[in-house]
């Protein structure tokens, strides 16, 4: 239930309208602005805002950044948010073609990374395979994994559809049967839909 933060970053987000939808003049200044109005609301909450699309309107994504126990805040949020002729406003990363990741100089593709997906009770496992997968450096690839599961599946299936998460390297027994991300989503679908 909303308590008058979400109204009061609301009518923040309102007053700065311009400068957040121009916010590549001060990236940097302008997103740490808008972090701390976000926190306000709940210490929990990031958030993505989209390139201008067609009709000169922008996306402004609202994200729990995986956490579930903040998908509340996500959603009282979003309750509060106004109607604007320039922003379209989200509940969670929705699904999107994955993109490459980059952490520091590491770059991970989509293409470079496959899966095999398992029954799990009501849920959908994953294990993913990293051609360079290393276990001493687990910390890189949850970060990276996640975040590809985030996009190709949506931040809220992933928290709620999917069970376990596991990363191999090309050697594992499960690769033969292994199919490349970018075709995650429709087969996370089709197994959904035979559980």
């Amino acid at each position: 239930m909303a308590d008058g933060k979400e109204t009061k970053f609301w009518e923040w987000f309102e007053a700065n309208e311009r400068m957040l939808y121009e916010f590549e003049t001060d990236r940097e200044r302008i997103f740490d602005l808008l972090l701390r109005e976000m926190r306000e609301v709940d210490s929990r909450l990031v958030f993505e805002i989209g390139r201008v699309e067609d009709g000169g309107w922008r996306e402004f994504v609202i994200s729990a950044d995986g956490l579930k126990e903040a998908f509340p805040a996500v959603e009282n949020l979003f309750a509060e948010a106004p109607q604007m002729e320039r922003w379209k406003f989200v509940k969670f990363r929705p699904r999107r073609q994955p993109m490459g990741i980059c952490i520091g100089e590491r770059c991970t593709s989509p293409e470079e990374v496959h899966f095999r997906l398992f029954h799990e009770g009501n849920k959908i496992g994953i294990l993913l395979f990293f051609k360079d997968f290393d276990p001493e450096d687990k910390e890189f690839f949850l970060q990276v994994g996640y975040l590809m599961l985030d996009e190709a599946l949506g931040e809220y299936t992933v928290e709620t559809e999917v069970g376990f998460v596991e990363f191999a390297d090309r050697s594992s027994e499960y690769l033969d049967e292994a199919l490349s991300l970018p075709v995650l989503a429709r087969e996370f679908d089709y197994a959904l839909m035979k559980k």
